[in-house]
């Protein structure tokens, strides 16, 4: 594994997941808002299968969205035209096109030119971040991640793009 890449523990995250915590939500994250929001339909992009499979779990059953994944930039644009997203999940360093790069060329998609996004990474340094932050890029979530946590965090930062 290249240095600076977060790693899960094999099987650690299943535990989380069956150990669902109410206490780790922040106050205001309400059944009623995270039913009122307009975000429904996640794409995420992401080299690690074992990230794909935890985001899964973490934003189709905690979070009830509907999510496209796909473990390359390549595959997630080969397959972008039967791809619906109101926004995008990104992991910066990915094999071949980074994220930066793919979000770049998603947005000369036809659709997809103002589509908000989100970048995924384990570097945590505010120069990384603000490097990240930009036009229509709502924040970054720095691995590793609480899956319990994410479908709210990333509603937080769905809620206050406007």
């Amino acid at each position: 594994m290249p240095p600076g890449r977060a790693r899960f523990r094999r099987g650690h995250w299943k535990t989380g997941l069956r150990s669902c915590n109410k206490g780790q939500t922040r106050p205001g994250d309400t059944l009623p808002s995270l039913l009122m929001s307009d975000l429904r339909r996640i794409l995420h992009v992401d080299d690690d299968e074992e990230i794909l499979e935890l985001v899964r779990l973490s934003l189709e059953l905690v979070g009830g969205f509907d999510l496209r994944q796909f473990s390359s930039a390549e595959r997630a644009i080969a397959n972008l035209g039967s791809v619906q997203a109101d926004l995008v999940l990104l992991d910066v360093m990915m094999p071949g096109t980074d994220g930066p790069g793919l979000l770049r060329i998603i947005r000369q998609t036809p659709g997809f030119e103002r589509i908000p996004a989100v970048f995924m990474t384990a570097r945590a340094e505010a120069s990384v971040n603000r490097t990240l932050e930009g036009d229509a890029v709502l924040g970054v979530v720095t691995k590793p991640f609480d899956p319990m946590i994410l479908p709210s965090q990333l509603l937080r930062l769905w809620a206050a793009r406007a």
